[in-house]
Order: C-alpha cells, then structure tokens, then sequence
C-alpha cells in the first residue's frame, strides 16, 4: 500500500510514498519491544532478534502460531461487538473504527493504506470486518490462512446463524489476495454466547 499513483505532465506511473506517523508508531509499538536500539542504515531499519526470545516458541508449528493469530484477532472482534451491542449503542454504528474509538480493539490494527488514504474506507480493513446488518445480526470476519479458518469455523460455528468461509477477494493490500475469509454471521444472543466462549478461552 506504500505505492501510490502519480499524476503529472507526463504517463501516470506510481511513486513510493514514505511511512506515515501513525505508521511508524505502528512498526515501533511491535518490533521496539524486540530491539529498542535498532540499526538505522540506508533506508533501512534492522531489528535483532535475541535468540533466548525465541524460545518459548520452538514448540509451536508456523501453522500453530497462525492459527493462534487468527483466534486472537476474532476473539477481540467479538468481544468488541458484544461489548458495544451491550452498551446500548446504535447497532448501525457498529464499526471497526467505532470499536477502535471506544477502545474496545486496538487502534492500531486498523493503521495502514485504508485508514489513511480514504475518506470512506470499505468495511474490510487490514482482514478484519466488523459491521451488522438490516436484519439485526452482527457479520464479523478475519483473513487468515484456510487451516486457521477451518479450526475456528468448527469452533465458533454453533454460535452463528451461517459461518463459512469465503474465497479470496481482491483487497487494496494485494499481500492479503492469498488468504481466505471466515464470515461469521451472529444474531444478539449468538453473539452474547460466543464473547463468552471467547472469554473463557482467552
């Protein structure tokens, strides 16, 4: 999302724009953690990872850490939701950026291309969803690996009115295009169930 059209006198090409701000506080809250004197040399920023940090991790398979990732990210959303839905708020209102406003999810996982560049930002935004609908429910999803997604469809599908998960659509961030969609659609007391599944196991 760093690249960007240019227009000018000339043919439209694209131009790479720098990290914004909200951007480099970003990178800085996940990797200062890590590496608080980072390398700054020629436009790039290395990050040294002390090998003692990893391992608590060598038990754990890429497609584990994937999968905890993805129940992560939807263990918040719905907690997020429910926590909204329940403070009486207008379900219309219902957003990602409402959520991130009250502080019910963190900011900063909605940094990046969308939540900077557009006035209207659709409701997808770095592989999440977040919204309800006309007949009442709540629609949440997150992109993630297919094993991942099939993991928490088998758990959370006896909370939903339909949970399936849907091919690949094309998003603004092209690096998401490989990873399939989990939709997950709630009525209120579904979703009252599933935030307290969600709790239980956090």
């Amino acid at each position: 999302h760093l690249w960007q059209w240019q227009y000018g006198d000339g043919p439209i090409g694209w131009r790479l724009r720098p990290f914004s701000a909200d951007e480099q506080a970003t990178i800085s809250a996940f990797f200062d953690p890590i590496d608080p004197d980072p390398i700054h040399a020629g436009g790039v920023t290395i990050y040294r990872v002390p090998l003692e940090r990893l391992g608590a991790y060598a038990r754990y398979t890429p497609a584990e850490l994937q999968i905890d990732a993805a129940r992560a990210k939807l263990r918040t959303l719905i907690a997020a939701a429910n926590d909204y839905l329940a403070q009486g708020r207008n379900p219309a209102g219902l957003t990602l950026y409402a959520a991130a406003r009250l502080k019910l999810m963190p900011r900063r996982w909605l940094t990046g291309a969308i939540a900077a560049d557009y006035p209207h930002p659709p409701p997808m935004v770095n592989g999440l969803l977040m919204r309800s609908d006309h007949k009442g429910g709540v629609l949440i999803a997150v992109r993630a690996p297919r094993a991942a997604l099939l993991a928490l469809q088998a758990e959370y599908a006896k909370y939903c009115r339909k949970a399936r998960i849907a091919n690949p659509r094309p998003p603004l961030n092209w690096a998401e295009l490989t990873q399939p969609i989990l939709l997950l659609d709630f009525d209120r007391a579904g979703l009252a169930q599933a935030a307290a599944h969600a709790g239980r196991g956090a």
